[in-house]
């Protein structure tokens, strides 16, 4: 579980969300705030830079000027986000750089208002005269109920803002919980200082992990002195309500000084009995007050396989920042698709040569895999290893949705699987027979080598998505990596915008290799490299500065946040 307060990441594509109950608090008087007017406000001056261009040559000295706008070509900003206290939410804009020259060093920064959890400025990527650019921020709504407001400016290098305000409207209404426990509240002490604590992460077993009845867990939540009372001896988290798991009734807080972090253990034992299970805890003074955020403890009990490892997975990794958008809306998907007759631990594969090959996925289906240090990651591989997808397990089967040499205009061609289906496109085909509960769908390298329309690109993407959703199959999408014949980073913008219209999954495989030798990329310029070995499911370290055996690991992480927070 958690209390309050969240992951938060800026993301100029799309966003890995993580979200967090909240238990209820005081209604507050939500104050009203007066909007500008988009009809009547006038419209943003450009910023000139003065700065001189020098040519020399022949003594000639040619001064030039540079033009920085921007306009917004869609924006949710006029509506209202209404969310629970202390929940991430997302507010995406597609802005186009509309000056008369690139972006280089724009930044996005904060004026006035609230900040909802924000930085202070963000760096803008590289955005050419004309082109779009999508952005997201991933905020946290404020603890106390209310009407809030955020004001944010593009700024040139030299500091000046240009092009239209960008404003965030936030709702912020308490919620109730089936426990309904208080959140927890400031305490002045008797020395006339304030108790208080907030929480800052799960250290360990992230909200929704799934674990074996009976097994033992240790739970470690970081909580922080935000009062102005140091924590001295005798400070206590004890438990409150939900369910005890077998934990003790108290246990010891270490000192804390004001402003520090506190990492709070306590040993816990899964039920008996499959089901959802939370569990509240407070923190209280030696003279037993209970003061602060109530952080809590939510997992799901599951059956596993005879001899199946035990393992919990951390609350970050180091593929954690590749992952983004798993919110809600996957949960309910997955749902939907459960109505319609999916399958829960079955998914399929969607894309080209780079998918269509045996470096992925299929020696972890043929169980010639060495987790290395990802041992927690057992745990989602038998999960998706036991059920026949087609002609194979999940990870081996061979998918009627990814042959090589297929661009995303053949994935709306039904001539392409007419053997197999009928008036049918190749991923309603896949749909119909595999009955996944996700797809993990990367298209768009052979796009991106021919130079084929990016706008037609961009519809069969986005098609993709509709009919992904439409038949109850999360669509996990990836971007493609660098390629030396094309401009991969402009079919990514599309992907990573999809993403977030629709805000389902993605991953960032792009950047999970672009650190590595020649950005993860084989020496024909297009495919993800493979270790000499073969091996791209043996994690070592070694192995881990190729593409193929990132992008294997990459997607074991994604199917493993999916498996906790979605597919329960």
């Amino acid at each position: 579980m958690k209390a309050p307060s969240c992951y938060v990441a800026l993301v100029f594509t799309a966003i890995l969300i993580v979200g967090c109950n909240v238990p209820p608090e005081t209604s507050l008087t939500p104050e009203v705030i007066e909007r500008p007017n988009p009809q009547t406000e006038p419209p943003p001056l450009p910023v000139i830079d003065p700065t001189p261009v020098i040519v020399i040559g022949e003594a000639l000295e040619v001064s030039q000027t540079c033009l920085y706008d921007a306009q917004i070509n869609t924006t949710t900003e006029l509506e209202d986000i209404i969310v629970s206290p202390r929940k991430a939410f997302i507010r995406s804009w597609v802005l186009r750089n509309t000056g008369a020259c690139d972006w280089e060093d724009v930044t996005l920064v904060f004026v006035s208002g609230e900040q909802l959890g924000g930085k202070n400025a963000y760096a803008i990527p590289q955005t050419s005269i004309g082109e779009p650019a999508a952005l997201s921020l991933e905020l946290i709504a404020p603890l106390k109920p209310g009407q809030y407001q955020s004001v944010w400016r593009l700024q040139a290098p030299d500091g000046r803002a240009f092009g239209p305000d960008i404003h965030i409207y936030a709702v912020v209404q308490a919620t109730e919980t089936s426990l309904t426990p208080q959140a927890g509240q400031a305490v002045i002490s008797e020395d006339g200082c304030v108790l208080d604590a907030d929480f800052v992460t799960d250290v360990t077993v992230p909200d929704g992990s799934a674990l074996n009845a009976g097994v033992s867990f240790t739970k470690i939540w970081r909580m922080q002195n935000i009062g102005t009372c140091k924590w001295g001896e005798g400070y206590s988290l004890v438990y409150a309500a939900g369910s005890r798991m077998g934990g003790q009734a108290s246990i010891p807080v270490p000192p804390t000084a004001v402003g520090a972090t506190a990492d709070i253990a306590i040993e816990l034992t899964a039920p008996a009995k499959e089901g959802g299970y939370t569990g509240w805890w407070k923190l209280q003074t030696p003279e037993g007050t209970p003061f602060g955020v109530w952080p809590y403890v939510r997992i799901s009990v599951v059956s596993a396989p005879a001899n199946t490892p035990v393992s919990v997975s951390p609350a970050q990794t180091a593929y954690s920042d590749y992952i983004h958008n798993i919110t809600t809306h996957a949960r309910e998907i997955y749902l939907d698709g459960q109505a319609r007759g999916n399958r829960s631990n079955v998914f399929s594969k969607v894309g080209d040569s780079i998918t269509d090959t045996p470096a992925f996925l299929v020696p972890i289906g043929n169980g010639k895999y060495k987790l290395q240090g990802y041992t927690y990651l057992q745990p989602v591989i038998t999960y998706f290893s036991t059920t026949t997808a087609r002609t194979g397990n999940s990870f081996n089967n061979i998918s009627l949705s990814a042959v090589s040499g297929w661009n995303s205009f053949d994935m709306g061609n039904p001539d392409k699987v007419a053997g197999t289906c009928q008036a049918m496109t190749p991923l309603q085909c896949e749909y119909s027979l595999v009955k996944p509960s996700l797809s993990i769908i990367m298209i768009g390298t052979n796009d991106a080598s021919g130079g084929l329309d990016i706008a037609g690109y961009h519809r069969n993407i986005q098609a993709m998505v509709e009919v992904s959703i439409a038949e109850g199959v999360i669509p996990v999408l990836s971007t493609i990596p660098h390629n030396q014949g094309g401009d991969a980073r402009a079919y990514n913008g599309v992907i990573t915008t999809i993403a977030t219209t629709y805000n389902v999954p993605w991953m960032d495989f792009h950047d999970a290799i672009w650190d590595l030798p020649n950005h993860g990329i084989s020496d024909d310029g297009v495919h993800p490299s493979v270790p000499p070995t073969g091996e791209t499911a043996n994690f070592s370290t070694d192995n881990l500065q190729y593409g193929h055996t990132v992008r294997n690991l990459l997607v074991l992480h994604v199917l493993d946040v999916l498996w906790r927070q979605a597919l329960y």
